[in-house]
């Protein structure tokens, strides 16, 4: 479902942004919570800091994290 990592944003908190990790394809600007979300074969992980670092936004589909 896609959802496997998810955690809400208010909990986000006790989470360090650098340590936790997403998803992103080659091709695509979202971040993800799950590798398989959606059609994305192959995600790479990366550190939600670094997403954020890099211009990527959190996907409405499987709903990471956002703050």
């Amino acid at each position: 479902d896609g959802a496997e990592g998810y955690i809400a944003e208010d909990d986000l908190s006790t989470h360090d942004e650098a340590s936790f990790i997403v998803y992103i394809s080659a091709t695509g600007q979202k971040y993800h919570s799950g590798s398989k979300c959606g059609s994305m074969k192959n995600g790479q992980e990366i550190s939600l800091a670094d997403a954020r670092a890099r211009g990527y936004t959190a996907c409405a589909k499987c709903r990471p994290p956002e703050k």
